[in-house]
């Protein structure tokens, strides 16, 4: 039994060290340090317009400057629909789509 013990508490630490992979991983992207986090980005709205159709309003950016995206949503695309900055002014490249 004596050459058994040092493999048991090899296995025994093996599966500690994978229980504890998930809990790391939740506690690095609380602190946004994985990469392709965006915690800036929410959903406001949304609004079903038919059976598959959504139009959604997401924010994007911080409190203080932060944009507006009113998108259509499909089962096929995305589409953005307008992006309305701070200030509630339409984005330039948008403006003179809206038109």
């Amino acid at each position: 039994m004596d050459k058994s013990a040092p493999a048991l508490l090899l296995l025994l630490l093996f599966l500690g060290v994978l229980l504890m992979i998930p809990k790391l991983v939740r506690w690095l992207q609380g602190r946004n340090l994985v990469p392709g986090q965006a915690h800036d980005l929410k959903v406001v709205s949304a609004l079903s317009v038919g059976a598959q159709q959504r139009v959604v309003v997401v924010s994007l950016g911080s409190a203080m400057n932060h944009t507006h995206l009113v998108l259509g949503v499909s089962p096929q695309s995305i589409t953005c629909l307008h992006a309305i900055d701070a200030s509630g002014h339409l984005h330039p490249q948008i403006r003179e789509v809206a038109k």
